[in-house]
């Protein structure tokens, strides 16, 4: 099976917007092959921060009831391909679509470095910030 690359936002360093040297040690991987799940979203809307994220996106993300993080995917089902269409509201309240790939930065043990459904058993929440990531330009402005 062919599976989704984004080209515009890759799983390198670059979308990271961190150092080589601080990213040296981190592998991009399929979240949905890493969590061994289908689920977009948990029944209950619980995300946790990575190993290196803010605290703030996690709590805003958890503010969201479920139906609501549900409305910002394009299709309610996981991608077989790794393709995932995001919507994100701007601040004039336009919508942007934003199309994705499911490679999420991980340590080299496999720990999610961003933002995690809180029991594991979900995809969004990593999905979701990967697309504000993306918004942004990368990961670190996503996170200030």
């Amino acid at each position: 099976m062919i599976f989704y690359e984004d080209k515009a936002f890759p799983a390198n360093q670059s979308s990271l917007g961190m150092s080589t040297a601080q990213t040296k040690d981190v592998k991009w991987l399929r979240i949905g092959t890493l969590l061994k799940t289908e689920k977009l979203l948990a029944n209950q809307s619980a995300s946790i921060n990575g190993l290196v994220s803010s605290g703030n996106f996690a709590l805003a993300i958890n503010l969201l009831h479920y139906e609501t993080q549900n409305s910002l995917f394009a299709y309610s089902k996981k991608n077989s391909k790794g393709c995932h269409i995001v919507v994100m509201y701007l601040k004039n309240g336009n919508k942007k679509f934003l199309v994705i790939d499911d490679f999420i930065p991980c340590s080299q043990s496999g720990s999610l470095l961003f933002l995690a459904a809180a029991d594991q058993s979900a995809i969004g929440p990593s999905l979701i910030q990967k697309a504000f990531a993306k918004l942004c330009g990368d990961y670190k402005k996503a996170n200030s």
